[in-house]
């Protein structure tokens, strides 16, 4: 990377990070003592049960295989599972007729058991080390995938200020995090924000979707995404309509390719 990228994708940390710094050190503290659990788990994030002694992440190996079970065909384009012929292919039938914004989509396996139950328990501020456990597994599963991408930044889809200080926190923003350090790249929490509060989206149909989150995302004064390639992150992925206007917004700041990364792929109805 040239000192002049350097330069423009240091904005994207530097533009927002001033404004809630005082928040971020709070925050910082929090996350220092649960990075002390993680070097050193002594419980399974999921289960709190034994870890075995040669785990490198903070699953015991049974939680491992129930989340993300054995190895399934899934769409490059918007990581549904398929086919192992669509698998080749750069989409499948169920985004063939899509015009999505983002690149490619990765996600750990379905929503549903208990990779579904894990998501729930994340939406509470007290599992930010779950959060942080899955932004290691993350990592870890799509390792290759990730660093052969040559990501710049990680974005995680943000949440309308109201919602933030309801819930206390927000999971794709946790991992989000994890991954950036284990990528080597620059973290941008504030670099894309949410204009307004929307209606909840998971009984909304695809086009309800659609009008509901209609131009909600711009990006933070300052950021410059010229060139980049983003990495966009969020727990599920289930019509792709949030990540798909997300990656809108940054490909409008000039983002040359973005990638999303979810820990779910959920299905309408699921």
């Amino acid at each position: 990377m040239n000192s002049s990228r350097r330069l423009r994708l240091s904005l994207l940390t530097s533009g927002a990070a001033g404004r809630f710094a005082s928040s971020f050190y709070v925050k910082g503290k929090r996350l220092a003592r649960a990075s002390v659990d993680l070097v050193y788990p002594p419980h399974c994030a999921c289960c709190a049960g034994a870890l075995e002694a040669a785990a490198t992440i903070p699953f015991c190996s049974a939680c491992r295989e129930r989340i993300v079970p054995a190895a399934l065909a899934h769409c490059r384009r918007c990581a549904a599972v398929t086919n192992p012929i669509e698998q080749q292919a750069p989409d499948c039938s169920r985004c063939r007729t899509e015009r999505f914004r983002f690149d490619r989509a990765f996600a750990l396996a379905r929503y549903q058991g208990v990779l579904r139950e894990i998501v729930l328990r994340m939406k509470r501020s007290s599992e930010e080390p779950l959060m942080m456990a899955m932004g290691r597994l993350l990592a870890q599963r799509f390792a290759d995938d990730l660093q052969s991408l040559k990501p710049d930044v990680v974005v995680p889809i943000p949440m309308h200020w109201t919602r933030r200080l309801m819930r206390g926190t927000n999971s794709p923003e946790m991992i989000g995090a994890v991954l950036a350090r284990h990528l080597g790249a620059i973290f941008g929490p504030r670099s894309l924000r949410r204009k307004r509060r929307t209606r909840k989206l998971a009984e909304l149909t695809r086009q309800e979707r659609k009008r509901t989150l209609r131009d909600a995302f711009r990006v933070g004064r300052g950021c410059d995404f010229t060139g980049a390639h983003v990495v966009l992150v969020d727990d599920v992925l289930t019509t792709g309509t949030t990540c798909d206007i997300a990656a809108r917004a940054l490909k409008k700041a000039g983002a040359a390719e973005v990638t999303v990364l979810v820990a779910a792929r959920a299905y309408p109805g699921d």
